[in-house]
């Protein structure tokens, strides 16, 4: 160790410095266990298939299959790290490939509601659609895409209308739903 290097410790654990293509082996090791931690429980078996994906596109990107290419040891892992998250998203569109132990609370049940429950959700359920159908159909379609979870912008896109004629909409519509409800005796 030169007395430079004793000096100015590396912050990037020798991660800035060049690789040459036929030194890949060296950075590899630390490319998979990014990978390994980066990638979920279920797609850990595929690590070095994707570590090998990355290693491939690196060279693809730089247009070499011999040892001219030199990337830093940083921009292999972040070429790691891109892979594994393709590949996941590759993984979530393809229907048949969807890991089936996501999570632990995936598979939890509820349990179910008790019969005076569900009698009172069913007439909720009703009043709420019955005032929903009573609104003008401006605030109809306004109040309906809200409920449904949609954002003030992404509402006035899907309708077509400025985003103060959308917010004005649901905000009266909501309070025509409240006084509606409320006349049905459904009050929070």
């Amino acid at each position: 160790m030169s007395p430079d290097e004793a000096e100015n410790p590396d912050p990037t654990n020798g991660l800035a410095r060049m690789v040459p293509v036929h030194a890949l082996d060296e950075v590899r090791g630390r490319m998979l266990e990014l990978v390994k931690r980066a990638a979920p429980r279920w797609l850990s078996p595929y690590a070095e298939d994707i570590v090998q994906t990355a290693i491939v596109r690196v060279m693809e990107r730089h247009g070499t299959s011999g040892g001219d290419l030199e990337v830093s040891a940083s921009y292999l892992l972040k070429a790691a790290y891109n892979a594994t998250v393709d590949e996941i998203r590759r993984r979530y569109r393809s229907p048949e490939m969807v890991p089936q132990d996501t999570a632990p609370f995936d598979r939890a049940e509820a349990p179910a509601p008790s019969p005076e429950r569900a009698a009172e959700a069913l007439e909720i359920d009703k009043g709420i659609r019955a005032c929903l159908a009573a609104l003008a159909p401006p605030r109809r379609r306004a109040v309906t895409l809200y409920l449904l979870g949609y954002s003030l912008g992404e509402a006035s896109e899907a309708l077509g209308w400025t985003a103060k004629r959308s917010e004005h909409l649901i905000y009266r519509g909501l309070d025509d739903m409240r006084r509606c409800l409320a006349a049905k005796g459904l009050e929070p």
